[in-house]
């Protein structure tokens, strides 16, 4: 019997401006309507986050598609997208990608967590 490792993923859609939450809420629709779980848009910076932003949850088997729908719409909101071992500074650096402009995330926060 073949043992494999199911791996998660985190998404985090950003936004600086108008312009760019209502393409977050875009993509947050398209997200949904592919049957990918979702969570609440944050509407202050949190944690090692430093805008506003939402959250969606992957497996490993469906990243290269959601990562190909992302791509696809995406106009200029920086997405990070990320894998979740439990160690949280690997996960958001060595273990991230980004689709946009990378964003400087607060690492102290992530060593401390």
């Amino acid at each position: 019997m073949e043992l494999r490792f199911k791996l998660n993923y985190d998404i985090h859609v950003y936004w600086r401006n108008d312009a760019e939450r209502n393409e977050a809420v875009l993509l947050n629709k398209i997200l949904l309507e592919n049957q990918v779980q979702c969570f609440a848009f944050v509407e202050k910076p949190i944690g090692p986050h430093p805008l506003p932003m939402f959250e969606a949850h992957i497996s490993s088997e469906r990243l290269a598609e959601v990562s190909t729908l992302l791509t696809n719409n995406r106009d200029e909101c920086s997405i990070l997208i990320h894998e979740k071992t439990g160690d949280h500074l690997y996960d958001h650096t060595t273990g991230a990608s980004w689709l946009g402009i990378p964003l400087d995330l607060d690492l102290d926060f992530l060593r401390n967590f």
